[in-house]
């Protein structure tokens, strides 16, 4: 700018500053001067947003920053509404429009235009009908404006009820409105006022309406966010809406203005930024953080029994070394599908980690399994494509039921549908557990040896043969019996019943299972075997006891016995027929 230009700039009210592409202050006018207190020789070469008026606070200050920063790139002019603080500690309210100054299509600075608002944010003093409408201002504004006004005011009563705002309302009439919401709307500027339904076409309803007045009239502003459609472009629009009423002596209501925000790209972004802070990338679930606080949330404010479902699933490393890391995803991405479409609305699900998922359901774990089993079914049921190919897979879950009473109980049945999820694993998979303590946890357990108690093992044998049954997965199983010869001290036999089953947990592979039938008698499950394999574990077993016997003085001795199942059609009961006598709770347990 030449030097006459500036001496205008520096003649004119409003508040202006001009930045060199560095965005550090080259220019400030008198009326920017006056309102900091300092003279411009303490204010030239200073970055913008460090000029004393922001000095308060690091937040405005960011924005600024980055406001300009914005102007600058993308070489568009923008408006922000900003707090400042003047020479005498004043806050004010200011309307900054930031510009870019071009030579040959190339920016060579930024110039910003301070109007000061303060009276019109707050609807405080008394102005003229012409100047509280500051028509240059908002034609010229980057937002929208319009005034609805009284043809005479109204003196607010002290409850502000239906009645009273309709009766507002219906006298009230749009005055003004600025080409910006015109543009917004995708209507005809030229439309006649009277003729414009202009509560209809920013989307609110009669009642939107009379709760707006109503919150506007008792605390003086109403905010609102309205979605529609521009008539023009066919572009979805969201808008903010800030409705502030202008209430003058006596408490008379003489109408109000809005201020009318296109928020639309601000929507997308904040959008896509609690997407990425909440949500899972691949799967589009909710991530572990946000499932916790969204679960936490609904146990706080809802019903007092959820249950918990941990879901993983089968052999996934397999899927990823056979089909690579692609077809991988495609897996997880496929199971989540089925868990969000058939859990819904009815509970919250989430990615847990890798191939594992999370789901929390208002309801008893009976009613979850239901809902758990149908997802099982369906992915069961469901060919994977890929590329040329495609893939069928299956899931394991582990169910837990829950009151909430403390952040404990929560955890914890995380940690117990967690161990029914390993068990499924365990014995099968493909299948959905609900987490017992008397099947799953300390109670499963026996004190004395650490093994499996008797209602647990029977459980656990249940499932090898109903695994049997459905996956043709073949067993077996090893007995043994321990006698005590002539003891008669119980610690002694107590030793060596321990060390039995320390050394048959030393026999066991991973999915294997050992329990103690009852005080001296032992059963080791063995899955996919057949009866060559058992009998070989049922010599080594032999071995290992007879070197036991001896280290006990040949005062105890143990005998074994093994059986190989094949064939589902044989009855479980009938396994253990004439072996020991089993109750009919414990034959379906």
């Amino acid at each position: 700018m030449n030097g006459y230009e500036l001496y205008l700039i520096d003649k004119l009210k409003e508040i202006i500053f001009i930045m060199s592409t560095d965005l550090t202050v080259t220019f400030v006018n008198s009326a920017t001067c006056k309102l900091i207190g300092k003279p411009s020789e303490e204010l030239i070469d200073l970055p913008a947003w460090e000029l004393p008026m922001w000095d308060y606070n690091i937040e405005i200050q960011n924005e600024l920053m980055f406001t300009l920063g914005h102007v600058f790139s993308s070489e568009e002019p923008r408006r922000i509404e900003i707090k400042a603080r003047n020479a005498t500690n004043e806050m004010m309210e200011l309307d900054m429009f930031i510009q870019p100054l071009l030579s040959d299509d190339v920016v060579t600075g930024l110039m910003a235009t301070c109007y000061n608002i303060t009276d019109l944010v707050q609807t405080k003093g008394f102005l003229t009908k012409k100047e509280r409408q500051i028509d240059a201002f908002f034609e010229n504004s980057t937002q929208g404006y319009f005034f609805q006004t009284l043809p005479e005011a109204a003196i607010m009563p002290d409850i502000i009820g239906q009645k009273f705002v309709n009766q507002v309302y219906e006298a009230q009439r749009l005055e003004s409105i600025n080409r910006q919401v015109f543009e917004y709307l995708g209507i005809d500027a030229g439309e006649q006022l009277n003729n414009l339904d202009l509560m209809n076409r920013l989307g609110l309803t009669d009642d939107d309406r009379i709760s707006i007045w109503i919150e506007m009239m008792s605390s003086g502003v109403a905010s609102r966010q309205s979605e529609l459609t521009n008539l023009t472009t066919g572009d979805k629009v969201i808008l903010d809406l800030k409705f502030v009423a202008m209430i003058y002596d006596n408490n008379k209501f003489e109408g109000n203005f809005c201020i009318v925000s296109n928020i639309t790209q601000q929507y997308i972004y904040e959008r896509e930024l609690s997407f990425l802070a909440n949500k899972d990338p691949l799967t589009g679930l909710n991530n572990r953080r946000s499932f916790y606080r969204l679960a936490e949330q609904a146990i706080l404010y809802q019903q007092d029994i959820y249950s918990i479902a941990m879901m993983d699933i089968d052999n996934f490393k397999s899927i990823n070394d056979n089909h690579g890391h692609d077809v991988g995803d495609i897996a997880i991405r496929s199971a989540a599908d089925k868990i969000d479409g058939l859990v819904g609305e009815t509970g919250i699900t989430g990615r847990y980690g890798g191939e594992e998922f999370i789901v929390m359901l208002p309801m008893t774990a009976v009613e979850a399994r239901d809902i758990i089993e149908d997802i099982r079914k369906d992915l069961e049921n469901t060919h994977v494509s890929y590329g040329s190919g495609s893939l069928t897979m299956t899931i394991s879950s582990g169910l837990h039921e829950f009151s909430y009473n403390t952040q404990d109980d929560f955890n914890q049945a995380i940690t117990y549908a967690d161990k029914a999820l390993l068990e499924a694993k365990k014995t099968g998979k493909n299948k959905s557990i609900i987490y017992k303590d008397e099947l799953h946890g300390l109670k499963a357990i026996d004190k004395l040896t650490g093994v499996y108690n008797k209602n647990a093992l029977l459980y656990k044998h249940r499932q090898f043969h109903d695994d049997l049954r459905r996956f043709d997965t073949t067993y077996g199983f090893v007995t043994v019996k321990l006698k005590a010869k002539m003891i008669r001290q119980s610690e002694i036999l107590n030793q060596f019943v321990k060390q039995t089953a320390a050394m048959l947990n030393s026999t066991l592979r991973e999915h294997d299972v050992i329990g103690r039938l009852d005080d001296l008698c032992f059963i080791i499950l063995i899955k996919g075997v057949n009866r060559h394999v058992v009998k070989n574990i049922q010599s080594r077993i032999d071995n290992s006891l007879d070197k036991l016997s001896t280290k006990f003085d040949h005062l105890v001795s143990g005998e074994t016995s093994q059986t190989a199942v094949e064939d589902w059609s044989i009855h479980f009961e009938s396994l253990y027929e004439g072996f020991i006598d089993l109750t009919e709770d414990q034959i379906e347990s």
